[in-house]
């Protein structure tokens, strides 16, 4: 059925004329509705999705039949089939359709139009209703005054009678009367839930902005951001605390979260601070200067740790001295590696498991991570006794204790002990004073080879770092180099491996590629690119300044001195 169906956009009442657009169908049936895919879509509410259909009937004449329930009216008639003939009108909602007499090859000519108000039973019910305060017959200006009244009386009046008079303000607060408890702006911070409605706790006098006085009784001992004296800038000792720290916001709405807070004095440090060495950082993506890890040493003649903040750029001092020798590569082959109980596939956290706050990582320790394979046995007759994990002192002990022991025991396999050592005794055979010196001396020396051994050639220097001494009496020992890992690598920032648990190990640290404890597989600023961005951020994590650094950082100064002056 050859169609044209014409939609009427707009009349000129002056002219006559007719802004119109057309569109033409070829198919046996078209369909009628208010869903995208209708033939001759209806853009109303009252119109179904898919309200009717129009298709050639028996006798070569155009047959349209409801589909929804509420059907349609043709010449005013509701009804939900007819035969449509030149000049009928067929209504759908406010739409009408008008039959045109065929022409120019069409089967069916069909004049679509949106009637105004009154075309519908909707817009009638529109034209009838009353939805204006106008229109119900109370005015404006009545209700206005009333309402201000009110709010003036219980919002304002009674409230400041309140604050003015205590004993009334407490019969108010207990009362469902409004209290000065109305004025409050939002929720309290958290941390200030303690106080509940003691408003006068920050507000000391009504209508004036909290003093720092009143937030330095409570924050005193809270650290500051920097040395006043070094870095002579106002704002850090004339800034208003309420200027960054502005409660009523919400359970977590006292932080400032804005870049501005950091980079008014850090974006240009040279010119708002000349004396401070301070890299410029506005913003993470665009202007943060590389992480600068802190490397830690240990300095023998004062005896005291020694820390060095190094930028990752400088690859040459990027050098862990942590006195361990361990090769990650080795202990995490994808194959797995050779242990007493079978093969084992290590990963990261075999060892390396975060500690309860989440920050940081728990101390890796020998008997609970590295036994397994590593045993401290001495004596290939006795795979059950091992030697400490600990100081050379307690280690020869032990080994001395064990030879002594075994030397006067007797059965010890060995074709260069003597022969009261490897002799097998009899239950209860005692020995002649000259065996037991015999014996004895024989240990003494035993335990000094296996000492040596164990500390040199075969168990401690497999993962340490093992100097040879001499003690007091003139007898050898050794020493062990302490172990000194890094435990803290950004102390200047804030990271918690909890907020990165979608992530694996292997996104950030390249431990699989390194052969050696020297390694720092610290990820530098560009991998942490790849997920966070700065203010505006687009498919990435928004990471302003503060969600990674602290403004109070100096432990050696308090806001108590600070703003003591005050």
């Amino acid at each position: 059925m050859r169609t044209l169906v014409r939609y009427i956009k707009s009349k000129n009442s002056n002219t006559g004329a007719i802004v119109y657009h057309d569109e033409r169908f070829d198919i046996d049936r078209i369909t009628v509705g208010r869903a995208t895919q209708s033939d001759i879509g209806l853009n109303d509410l009252s119109v179904s999705l898919n309200h009717a259909a129009i298709s050639m009937g028996k006798g070569k004449k155009p047959v349209i039949k409801a589909i929804s329930v509420s059907g349609f009216q043709v010449n005013g008639r509701l009804l939900k089939t007819a035969d449509l003939q030149p000049g009928d009108v067929i209504e759908v909602g406010r739409w009408t359709l008008k039959v045109e007499k065929p022409a120019d090859g069409f089967e069916l000519i069909l004049v679509v139009e949106k009637q105004g108000k009154g075309g519908s039973p909707s817009a009638d019910l529109r034209e009838k209703s009353k939805t204006t305060i106008e229109e119900t017959g109370l005015g404006k200006r009545s209700w206005s005054w009333i309402l201000f009244v009110a709010v003036m009386v219980l919002f304002l009046i009674v409230p400041a009678v309140g604050v003015m008079v205590p004993s009334v303000g407490k019969l108010l607060r207990a009362s469902p009367v409004p209290s000065d408890g109305s004025w409050d702006s939002g929720t309290l911070a958290l941390a200030h839930h303690i106080i509940g409605d003691q408003c006068e706790q920050c507000h000391e006098k009504p209508f004036r902005m909290v003093r720092d006085h009143a937030c330095i009784e409570c924050h005193k001992s809270t650290m500051a951001h920097a040395d006043p004296d070094f870095y002579s800038l106002d704002t850090l000792t004339r800034t208003r605390c309420a200027t960054c720290h502005k409660d009523h916001n919400g359970i977590d709405g006292m932080v400032r979260r804005d870049p501005g807070l950091c980079s008014n004095c850090h974006e240009d440090p040279d010119t708002t601070m000349p004396n401070a060495e301070l890299l410029p950082a506005e913003d993470f993506t665009d202007l943060h200067p590389q992480f600068r890890i802190t490397l830690t040493s240990y300095d023998d003649e004062k005896q005291e740790e020694v820390r060095e903040r190094v930028s990752m750029d400088d690859k040459d001092l990027m050098v862990e001295k942590s006195n361990l020798i361990f090769p990650h590569d080795k202990h995490l082959k994808p194959e797995g590696i050779d242990s007493p109980s079978g093969t084992r596939q290590l990963s990261c956290v075999s060892c390396h498991k975060p500690e309860p706050g989440g920050a940081r990582m728990e101390p890796i320790n020998m008997v609970k991570h590295c036994k397994e394979c590593h045993s401290l046995t001495f004596e290939i007759d006795d795979a059950v006794r091992e030697v400490p994990h600990g100081k050379t002192r307690e280690v020869l002990f032990v080994l001395e204790e064990y030879y002594a022991k075994r030397a006067l025991e007797g059965g010890y396999i060995d074709n260069s002990a003597p022969e009261v050592v490897r002799k097998r005794r009899r239950p209860g055979e005692r020995l002649s004073k000259d065996e037991r010196r015999e014996a004895l001396e024989w240990a003494s020396q035993k335990y000094l080879e296996v000492g040596e051994e164990i500390f040199r050639f075969r168990v401690c220097n497999v993962c340490h770092k093992v100097n040879k001494t001499e003690r007091e009496d003139g007898l050898p020992s050794w020493e062990v180099v302490p172990v000194r890992l890094n435990q803290h690598w950004m102390r200047k920032a804030v990271f918690s491996h909890r907020s990165h648990e979608t992530m694996t190990c292997e996104d950030c640290h390249d431990a699989n590629k390194s052969d050696t404890s020297a390694d720092v597989l610290i990820p530098a600023i560009d991998n942490c690119r790849q997920c966070h961005a700065g203010e505006d951020a687009h498919n990435q994590v928004e990471s302003p300044c503060i969600e990674c650094h602290k403004f109070h950082i100096q432990d050696e100064f308090r806001m108590g001195a600070i703003k003591a002056d005050e």
